[in-house]
């Protein structure tokens, strides 16, 4: 899959909310983000021969990574993550369905709707990064967080019960 080159992020003082945007920026610039990392592909490809059908398979996201490719991305994730996931989410259905399309061994192969995008490596910032779980506070809720647990980082979405 070849990608067109270039970023198409408005500068930082000029990101504004996703609900003020079209959606299909953000799902064209996911599309593209997630079918560039060859992990990603290997991993669909792994998905795709997989025989249970029912099974929910998760897809690891390098936030950092993605801030890399896109700032405006990696920050839309960072500000709106159930609906950057979600997002996440179709796309990756769509790349596993362009790869099928497009593998040898297509034959033997078999799109799964149930793959999620799971985060990793947040960036080490105050607003994203807590030392521990009391330091969450009713501002972090629909917010990704990470949180110290004595030598390991585990990322989580704050969401009220």
């Amino acid at each position: 899959m070849s990608m067109p080159s270039g970023s198409r992020d408005p500068p930082s003082s000029q990101l504004v909310p996703l609900d003020l945007l079209p959606a299909q920026r953000y799902e064209d610039a996911c599309l593209e983000y997630l079918a560039s990392c060859a992990s990603i592909q290997q991993r669909l490809i792994d998905i795709l021969n997989e025989l249970d059908m029912d099974s929910h398979y998760s897809v690891e996201i390098d936030v950092l990574g993605l801030i890399e490719y896109s700032t405006g991305l990696g920050s839309v994730l960072l500000r709106s993550p159930a609906r950057m996931l979600r997002i996440m989410d179709e796309q990756l259905v769509r790349i596993e369905d362009i790869l099928r399309e497009n593998h040898e061994s297509r034959a033997f192969m078999s799109l799964k709707r149930n793959v999620h995008a799971r985060v990793s490596r947040l960036p080490l910032c105050a607003e994203v990064t807590k030392p521990n779980v009391s330091s969450i506070r009713a501002n972090d809720i629909n917010r990704l967080i990470s949180v110290r647990c004595g030598g390991e980082m585990r990322a989580i979405s704050v969401s009220t019960m």
